[in-house]
């Protein structure tokens, strides 16, 4: 039941997203009331970049925070039953992923509003150890990456990532 109110929850939240420029409304009542635009992002990789690596700092976030439950399934079925993940609906382990059509939407249609409203990471007392919430600097940086359409890296992070 839990996990279909999860689901139900993020259907909602990238329901009213589409390939059109939206104003919409910032979350946190404590903002002036400005309306944030969300890009048309393309599918493809801009000229110049491989298409299929994150920004080192963004990378650097996801593999902290988000790979651990967008995942392959493969992993998910490992660490399920161990509790240490819960089952994300999709991976982001390559910039590809955040184009990937899920059905009429795609996770970089909705990733500004699941971090700035909070909703990512989910936070779940169900697995060990706990998923821990973005930091204002890495909730920032998601945001602005993700209100730039997402662009891939330059694929030369290396070792960067933890």
């Amino acid at each position: 039941m839990y996990r279909t109110s999860r689901l139900v929850l993020f259907a909602l939240l990238v329901a009213g997203c589409s390939s059109e420029t939206k104003e919409r409304p910032r979350s946190n009542p404590k903002d002036s009331g400005a309306s944030v635009a969300l890009p048309e992002c393309a599918d493809a990789a801009p000229p110049g970049t491989t298409g299929d690596s994150f920004p080192c700092d963004v990378e650097r976030i996801l593999v902290a925070k988000c790979q651990r439950c967008h995942t392959t399934e493969d992993v998910q079925a490992v660490c399920l039953p161990k509790h240490e993940c819960e089952a994300a609906p999709f991976p982001l382990l390559t910039w590809e992923d955040t184009r990937r059509d899920l059905g009429g939407w795609r996770p970089v249609d909705a990733i500004y509003e699941a971090v700035h409203t909070g909703y990512m990471p989910f936070q779940s007392n169900r697995v060990s150890p706990p998923v821990e919430a973005l930091t204002p600097t890495e909730k920032k940086t998601l945001e602005d990456w993700a209100l730039a359409c997402a662009p891939p890296g330059n694929g030369a992070c290396g070792d960067a990532a933890p």
